[in-house]
């Protein structure tokens, strides 16, 4: 078999060839055996297409038969299937021997962008916090496809992240809707909301002198919880909002337990901390 990105793999190889090299570049994995007449139509063409790319896609081949566990591994009821994997899962694939301009298409498809590029260029300099050399990279994106999602909802986390509050603000209802609904957008768009408050109003140690002088002051104690939740004070958030919930479920409209709601959601709903301010909530509205 020629070594133009395409190889022979199996059960025993499978994770090392398939799963960590689609960590770097889309491996598709043909799925056929021996005795398929569209299998030995689809493979040339397929291995082909491949070799075009000049080793931006790779192609792994598994024969069925050899490997039944590989197949049931991912549900293989018919062959030739074809799968596409990225980033250690697969993310599309098709049955069938297809013709060349459609499996070309398909190919360009995984293909990353240069968009694409640059997002995950972005995501790697946010795990060192450089953070304004990553926005950059999301800027360069959105400036090539103004609509592309990865790069909106990094350069909204970041901007979050360093509480450039106003530039989020803009930068979210720029978003189109399709975006906005995404469920990262959505946590984002919480810390947006609260971190509204720490450009306006007491500080928190203003709120705090207040509270010890007037505990009953739920407006003062909503707010603190705010600014604490912005600063990703998440603990101490929810210790406010909950002496809320205990003192007055009707304050702003039953707002503090909507608040601590949205808490749960920010930080994991299964997190430690999410499921001991769960069961607090619940035995104060309960008791």
């Amino acid at each position: 078999m020629k070594d133009r990105g395409v190889f022979e793999t199996s059960e025993r190889d499978f994770d090392k060839q398939v799963i960590e090299q689609s960590k770097t570049a889309p491996v598709l994995v043909d799925f056929w055996a021996p005795w398929c007449g569209p299998c030995r139509i689809l493979g040339p063409i397929l291995e082909e297409a491949v070799e075009e790319r000049q080793g931006e896609v790779r192609l792994a081949k598994v024969n069925s038969d050899e490997n039944p566990n590989l197949a049931a591994r991912y549900g293989i009821q018919s062959i030739p299937t074809v799968l596409a994997f990225i980033n250690g899962d697969p993310v599309n694939g098709f049955m069938g021997a297809l013709p060349k301009e459609a499996i070309r298409q398909f190919i360009e498809e995984l293909i990353p962008k240069e968009t694409d590029k640059l997002a995950r260029r972005a995501g790697e300099l946010e795990l060192k916090q450089r953070w304004d050399e990553a926005l950059q990279c999301y800027r360069e994106a959105l400036q090539s496809d103004p609509n592309h999602p990865a790069s909106l909802i990094g350069r909204l986390g970041i901007l979050i992240r360093l509480e450039r509050w106003a530039e989020a603000e803009e930068a979210y209802q720029r978003m189109p809707g399709t975006v906005q609904m995404d469920d990262e957008v959505q946590r984002l768009k919480t810390r947006l909301d609260l971190g509204r408050a720490l450009s306006v109003g007491p500080s928190i140690p203003d709120l705090q002198k207040k509270l010890q002088a007037e505990p009953a002051d739920l407006e003062a104690r909503d707010q603190l919880a705010a600014l604490y939740a912005a600063k990703r004070q998440y603990r101490e958030a929810l210790e406010e909002w909950l002496t809320i919930v205990k003192r007055d479920r009707r304050f702003k409209d039953d707002g503090a337990r909507k608040r601590m709601l949205q808490i749960f959601e920010l930080i994991d709903p299964r997190s430690p901390l999410a499921e001991e301010y769960r069961e607090k909530l619940a035995r104060a509205i309960y008791r």
